[in-house]
């Protein structure tokens, strides 16, 4: 059961990325090649994903 719910976080990590990476890269705000080739600018955050299993 631990283990679907890291699956479950990395998948959550992932969906919340590609969301910000698709609207980094409409606007083209990127200011510098780290932030292009990352996709995030410095500002961009994920939110934790915190999971209890007991």
């Amino acid at each position: 059961m631990p283990l679907r719910h890291m699956v479950g976080d990395a998948f959550s990590y992932l969906k919340e990325y590609n969301e910000l990476a698709a609207k980094n890269k409409k606007e083209k705000n990127w200011r510098n090649s780290d932030e292009f080739l990352s996709k995030l600018t410095a500002e961009d955050r994920l939110h934790a994903m915190i999971t209890i299993c007991i």
